[in-house]
């Protein structure tokens, strides 16, 4: 009898924090492996060079990042339980995992200075209320990289699409 109200519960938990994610940032969409090598190589990720995913999902993004840079260090917000925990599983057996990391925090109530390169897949909603975060914090030389969607008044240093059909991959200079 308990057990099914334990697994009901954290079901409820679980399922309660994708929505919310849902609402603050963007549901949990896995990005393709082309699209993901796709703009790691747009990023030009230098030797030593800090990298935050924004809305990291399960951590896909940042472990190939990892495998193909020398960042010094890469780091993934994620609000949702689930991803979240699938993040820190697929860092922990990962060969990079002394390079990654995965905080379970909203990233808009954290300070993003450090950063030179960023990550992110947000919605419209997400990217109008990222854009003066980014423009307030983010150093001269970072890049953000942003797929899907655009920010709303500053304009791209590159546009990259892998096919007629397929979703933009933005570049942006700060």
């Amino acid at each position: 009898m308990i057990l099914p109200l334990i697994f009901t519960i954290i079901f409820i938990i679980v399922i309660g924090s994708m929505i919310r994610a849902g609402f603050l940032g963007a549901p949990w969409v896995p990005t393709f492996k082309k699209t993901t090598l796709a703009s790691i190589t747009l990023a030009k990720i230098k030797p030593g060079e800090i990298v935050y995913d924004l809305g990291c999902g399960d951590g896909r993004w940042l472990k190939r990042a990892a495998s193909l840079s020398q960042a010094r260090q890469l780091i993934g917000y994620e609000i949702s339980i689930l991803p979240y925990w699938l993040a820190k599983l697929n860092f922990f057996i990962s060969s990079n995992r002394s390079r990654l990391r995965v905080l379970c925090k909203n990233y808009f109530f954290e300070d993003l200075k450090d950063a030179d390169v960023i990550y992110c897949f947000g919605l419209p909603e997400v990217m109008n209320k990222l854009e003066p975060k980014l423009e307030k914090e983010l150093k001269p030389g970072a890049r953000l990289v942003s797929y899907a969607f655009k920010l709303p008044h500053k304009e791209p240093a590159q546009v990259l699409r892998l096919s007629n059909h397929s979703q933009p991959i933005y570049l942006y200079q700060y």
